[in-house]
């Protein structure tokens, strides 16, 4: 019979929303001084100060080191902030960098009971065989080879970390929380779009963790696109056998 994914208690969320509010707030705090410094340098004619203090440094560090502990959106974020050249220096996007590649894999165990509770079927009706060593795993999920039990096709199966949805929520009312303090005292918007971050992310977001929009979005690029069948070796896995926004 599928098994459940124990639920997060509220004592644990509790504890995390006050980790998670104190490691967000220190880390944006510092951005947006960093970046008025900057932007006031600038506009009295100083281009020699650049974004890459070493308080934003060190701040940057320990989110890092902070988000590996925490996972789920607190790596997101981090990656997503690697990506904005134009918020941060090259030496901070570099430190941010390194989390696309250390993020550890959840357990097997865990991947058997997403499929069987997301599918309904026990696990050898599905595939009949299912990696144990995912190939990918990513903030949010991770990516295992399979072969469908029904037609012999080797598909890739991704699978989202144990109770996504909920500690995406969780982090995200944090980050919204922090940012509600931040702007209610200080007019941040001549020097950085918090909110306006705030959205972009969010909802990146909420498009990653939803496999069946991106099994569809992917299916609409091949047809536009009319890839050849020779050109790639699988059928995307989520247009064969992800069934569910989570599996």
């Amino acid at each position: 019979m599928p098994t459940k994914t124990p639920r997060i208690n509220r004592r644990t969320q509790i504890v995390r929303f006050l980790r998670v509010s104190r490691l967000l707030f220190c880390m944006i705090w510092v951005m947006y001084r960093e970046r008025r410094r900057v932007v006031l340098a600038h506009a009295r004619g100083n281009y020699a100060v650049r974004l890459d203090s070493d308080v934003l440094i060190e701040a940057l560090i320990a989110f890092r080191d902070s988000a590996l502990e925490l996972g789920f959106l607190m790596i997101k974020l981090g990656q997503f902030l690697s990506t904005r050249a134009d918020l941060l220096s090259q030496k901070a996007i570099g430190i941010l960098s390194s989390l696309q590649d250390e993020v550890p894999p959840a357990s097997f165990d865990h991947v058997v009971r997403v499929i069987e509770s997301e599918l309904g079927k026990p696990i050898e009706e599905v595939f009949s065989v299912l990696e144990r060593k995912c190939t990918a795993a990513a903030s949010l999920g991770q990516v295992h080879k399979a072969i469908l039990a029904a037609t012999g096709e080797m598909v890739a199966v991704k699978v989202q970390r144990p109770d996504s949805d909920r500690l995406v929520q969780m982090d995200l009312r944090s980050l919204k929380f922090v940012l509600w303090i931040i702007t209610r005292f200080v007019d941040t918007d001549r020097f950085i779009d918090l909110i306006g971050i705030y959205s972009e992310f969010e909802r990146t977001v909420y498009e990653e963790i939803d496999y069946v929009r991106e099994a569809a979005n992917t299916k609409r690029f091949l047809t536009k696109c009319k890839v050849p069948s020779f050109t790639r070796r699988q059928e995307p896995p989520a247009t064969t056998c992800a069934g569910t926004p989570r599996a």
